[in-house]
């Protein structure tokens, strides 16, 4: 049976609690349901639970980073296309380059606009990645 939400669902992971709160808040008041986890792996479990619409991800996290949890998803059927936005304060090339080659759908850096971030989420929901 498939689950019908009322909003679509958004699973958020930071390991730094101000800039978690922060994509939440963003997100909730753009009529976003969220969940959050505060590492990667805490975010893998409750994308395996709670099967989102899309992911927010910090590249920086302990016990398992952005990067490799994308690379992750992207290696699960079950989870292969769920849309991937990957944040990080590098705001090199070669960073994003690195996240796009883990299968991010969407790189954004810190800080960011509340508007871009809401954008970029709902465009990768909508099956619009930039």
């Amino acid at each position: 049976m498939s689950v019908v939400r009322l909003r679509p669902l958004v699973v958020a992971a930071d390991d730094e609690p101000d800039a978690l709160r922060l994509v939440e808040l963003c997100l909730t008041r753009a009529d976003f349901a969220v969940m959050t986890a505060s590492d990667g792996e805490a975010a893998l479990g409750l994308i395996r639970s709670e099967a989102p619409d899309a992911c927010v991800l910090d590249v920086a996290m302990p016990r398992m980073t952005g990067l490799e949890l994308t690379r992750l998803l992207r290696a699960d059927a079950a989870t292969a296309g769920l849309p991937v936005l990957l944040l990080t304060a590098a705001a090199r090339l070669a960073d994003e380059t690195a996240g796009r080659e883990a299968g991010a759908d969407a790189y954004l850096t810190k800080p960011f606009a509340a508007a871009e971030l809401v954008a970029r989420v709902r465009d990768l929901i909508a099956g619009r990645a930039h």
